[in-house]
């Protein structure tokens, strides 16, 4: 019994040594920095100076030798895995910079997110962190937001389409979530940010109905997928929703007035409760 103890008590001990951040790894952290900033120090000094090939060389070199140095750092430790998910991260960016630079006049948002949706997901694949899994979801929506952009000509059509990809996009991944085939809350975060973000922005582009519908639905859905899997996420996802919403349709009714002002805080106030009852209700 007591050699049980002991060895569960070592398990845990270094469980939790490797989730702490060591010196080696803000070196390595500090090192590649210092690096990018001495490159883009250069850059910023004689942009005028170089010509158009030039750009598009270094930013591609750059991000040739971040992700061989990635290559190199990952090996399956803890420690060099984060640093290695770091420098694909900037690979990455360089990758994106590489294609942007590249045609100045009329910048390939399609091409260059999706070159960097690419890096991003090979340096997902061989060091699995929370840095590259940020990395290829934002990576991914401005694929999606690309692949919109080039597809439609008309303005309106163009939202809506935008939009719906995204979406269709987080709830992918927030089913791949519930299931663990990713990290779990990142990935509810994540989508549910997403979600919550095409809202706001059909909100403030004056599509005020489908800003509605959006928000219905992700409440639903978190509600819904609550049920099953008991996230708080969900819980504040459905919250966050049904605050933006009401206040977004008291704002629009109201134009701002001292009324709307006093509904929005009694809808906060409303909010608030439900969530403090809700989770006294979830500690009993």
């Amino acid at each position: 019994m007591k050699t049980t103890f002991n060895h569960s008590t070592e398990v845990r001990i270094k469980e939790s040594s490797t989730r702490q951040i060591s010196l080696p790894e803000v070196v390595g952290y500090a090192g590649s920095l210092m690096a990018i900033g001495s490159v883009t120090l250069f850059l910023y000094t004689k942009w005028e100076d170089i010509t158009q090939a030039q750009k598009t060389a270094t930013f591609s070199l750059i991000a040739i030798a971040l992700f061989v140095t990635g290559l190199i750092a990952s090996n399956g430790a803890d420690v060099r895995r984060r640093v290695s998910s770091y420098i694909y991260t900037l690979a990455t960016i360089s990758s994106w910079l590489a294609v942007y630079v590249t045609f100045p006049d009329d910048p390939p948002i399609l091409q260059s997110f999706a070159l960097a949706t690419v890096i991003a997901l090979l340096g997902y694949t061989i060091s699995s962190t929370l840095l590259g899994h940020t990395t290829l979801f934002l990576a991914s929506v401005g694929t999606l937001a690309g692949l919109g952009y080039e597809m439609v000509d008309s303005e309106n059509l163009r939202l809506y389409t935008q939009i719906s990809l995204v979406i269709a996009f987080a709830l992918t991944w927030m089913a791949i979530s519930s299931i663990r085939i990713i990290n779990q809350n990142l990935g509810l975060i994540l989508s549910n940010l997403a979600i919550i973000g095409t809202a706001q922005i059909t909100f403030f582009r004056e599509f005020e109905n489908l800003s509605y519908i959006i928000g219905v639905g992700l409440i639903v859905l978190a509600v819904w997928l609550y049920t099953k899997i008991a996230s708080w996420i969900l819980a504040a996802s459905a919250m966050t929703a049904l605050g933006a919403g009401a206040a977004e349709f008291v704002i629009s009714t109201m134009d701002n007035s001292l009324a709307a002002i006093i509904g929005m805080l009694l809808i906060g106030g409303i909010v608030t409760a439900i969530g403090i009852r809700a989770a006294g209700a979830r500690s009993n």
